[in-house]
């Protein structure tokens, strides 16, 4: 597939807010319309929602063009990915041809004329800001020529975003690690009503007039009041029993404040403090399971060494990785059944071991059918009337040649 050439000329920019981006491990200037982005970040945010368990990532390409050392961002258009391997934006068949027709459009769509693909967005829900190898073959794939760029966004469930831009080198290369000059995008034009501003603290608030005292309402009636004075007496739980002392207040109160402190921090660790997650990741590609992890994540960055333990039916592997293995993030294995146990464990630098476990549940295997037994037969047969042709006609030439008499030797003159 021939991917269009972006332009090289100057492109008039409309009256559109434009931001820029730039950083040191970038060798472009990165130049973006803000609505544009906004309208992006805004996809990231709904794709959150739309899964609910880690949310749906989703991608697109950029328009613009391109300059010696700057790249200008003026549209987008998103793909409609199917997600058939899951709520990651990996690209089945269909995927792959609507990206072809994406590359396209500026021949046929007006909104784009004189514009080229400059790159492409996707975001990451599960992972922090980087390109998997998965990303960085769609990158190869598709946006192969210098000064096409790749948006990788981060949505938060408050409507924005972190982001990042990644670019290829003097040398034709993309590093897929994160950048540290990350940016924020916070769409005030993409849906996301921006807050109500606080009163101002020197402008003195009025009082309300204090309100009249309300009227003491009757006493309730208590429950000695629905009872018969004859009857049982009321349970302890029912009944007004005087203090006994000042002290046992103290021992009450002391008591429950050592229960709830305890049970905040239980709290605080199982459900507020932040869990090391290395994102295990396992999923159906081509009939092979793509297991792919957050390379960024900080255990996997500080890790020793690590072991990918596989559960295949019955059978059972074991792959001991180093720590360069293990930050290239993904591996590719053949099942053999349509239940997979996959457990990563991770052994970080002076810290205890992570894991996580992930179990794959597909379709049974498809396997050649063993041939039929009445198959089998005819091949049998078929293979013996052959043997016992050969077997005829080397009995035929033995025969022919007895018959055939040597002729009589000449005398000696």
């Amino acid at each position: 597939m021939r991917v269009p050439d972006p332009p090289s000329d100057s492109m008039p920019v409309p009256d559109i807010e434009y931001d820029t981006y730039s950083a040191e491990a970038l060798p472009v200037r990165i130049e973006y319309a803000l609505p544009v982005i906004e309208e992006i970040c805004a996809l990231a945010v709904e794709g959150l929602y739309r899964f609910r368990h880690g949310g749906m990532e989703v991608g697109g390409v950029l328009f613009g063009a391109t300059g010696p050392d700057q790249v200008t961002i003026a549209a987008s258009r998103p793909l409609a990915c199917e997600h058939a391997f899951g709520p990651r934006f990996v690209l089945s068949d269909r995927d792959r041809a609507a990206m072809k027709e994406l590359l396209e459009l500026p021949q046929t769509d007006p909104a784009l004329v004189g514009l080229a693909p400059v790159g492409w967005y996707h975001s990451h829900t599960r992972s922090e800001i980087a390109l998997s190898p998965r990303d960085l073959e769609i990158y190869d794939r598709y946006f192969p020529h210098p000064g096409q760029v790749a948006l990788v966004l981060r949505p938060e469930s408050y409507g924005s975003a972190r982001a990042g831009f990644f670019a290829r080198g003097r040398n034709g290369a993309v590093s897929g690690e994160a950048y540290c000059e990350e940016f924020v995008i916070r769409p005030g034009r993409a849906g996301v009503a921006p807050r109500e501003p606080e009163p101002d603290a020197a402008e003195p608030v009025p009082e309300k007039p204090a309100a009249e005292p309300a009227p003491v309402p009757p006493r309730a009636a208590t429950a000695e009041h629905f009872l018969d004075t004859e009857s049982e007496p009321l349970p302890s739980f029912a009944r007004a029993e005087p203090v006994r002392s000042r002290r046992s207040i103290w021992l009450v109160a002391a008591l429950v404040l050592a229960l709830a402190g305890g049970a905040g921090v239980q709290a605080y660790y199982r459900y507020i403090a932040p869990q090391q997650s290395l994102v295990l990741w396992v999923v159906d590609v081509g009939g092979q399971l793509l297991i792919e992890w957050d390379r960024t994540a900080k255990p996997i960055r500080e890790a020793e060494s690590a072991r990918l333990e596989i559960l295949d039916g019955k059978e059972r592997r074991d792959i001991p990785m180093d720590g360069e293995r293990l930050r290239e993030g993904s591996v590719n294995y053949v099942r053999q059944s349509e239940i997979v146990d996959v457990r990563l464990r991770v052994n970080p630098r002076g810290a205890r071991p992570v894991q996580e476990f992930m179990r794959f549940v597909g379709q049974p295997v498809r396997r050649a059918a063993p041939p039929a037994e009445g198959e089998v037969i005819r091949e049998r047969d078929a293979l013996k009337a052959e043997l016992e042709n050969l077997r005829t006609e080397s009995k035929r030439k033995n025969a022919r040649a007895r018959r055939v008499k040597p002729p009589a030797p000449r005398p000696k003159p």
